[in-house]
């Protein structure tokens, strides 16, 4: 009989069914993308005005699990009149030529203790690199999720303070990124 084959390769792929990852609709209000580091021998620490994020994550649905994320580079705001009037110039971001930066998820892997390490490709201005960004997750069956991520870039890889600051001395290399972030499943 070739009715038990069939029932049986359909019961297979009704139980294995793929999870696929829920999309996220991030509150911005509640929300900060900020950037940190040593200036002068003085912490500063800044954020991103403008930027935009897309979350489609499930912890059963990594390989479907993607985030990506855009930051306007002349929104970046210290309070520090010097650096933000320099960071928008040609040596730093170079927000004219270079408008926006972007991170793009190549990967997301659950680790032991819980939370979650994702890999990709951040740009800024005509530079790719790579990064890992460790990051945790409040309870997902509770609304809103809350996110959090720190990683730290060295800006010279990315070609920013070349001209006047190469070495570090007035603003360090390693520059710290924090996401903060409170989303809702769509």
């Amino acid at each position: 009989m070739k009715i038990l084959p069939s029932l049986a390769i359909a019961s297979l792929l009704f139980f294995s069914a793929p999870s696929f990852a829920e999309v996220y609709d991030i509150d911005y209000s509640k929300s900060t993308l900020t950037f940190s580091g040593n200036q002068a021998g003085k912490d500063f620490t800044g954020h991103f005005n403008t930027w935009s994020a897309s979350i489609d994550f499930a912890p059963d649905a990594l390989a479907d699990s993607h985030i990506s994320a855009t930051f306007d580079t002349a929104s970046a705001k210290t309070g520090d009149p010097m650096l933000d009037s320099a960071m928008p110039k040609a040596d730093w971001f170079h927000s004219k030529s270079f408008p926006q930066a972007t991170f793009t998820s190549q990967s997301i892997t659950a680790n032991d203790d819980g939370s979650y390490t994702m890999t990709g490709l951040l740009r800024i201005r005509d530079q790719e690199r790579p990064v890992t960004i460790p990051f945790t997750l409040s309870d997902l069956s509770a609304a809103p999720v809350n996110a959090k991520a720190s990683f730290t870039i060295d800006r010279t890889a990315y070609g920013i303070g070349m001209d006047s600051d190469p070495s570090g001395e007035w603003v360090d290399k390693s520059i710290t990124i924090t996401l903060d972030l409170t989303a809702n499943t769509q």
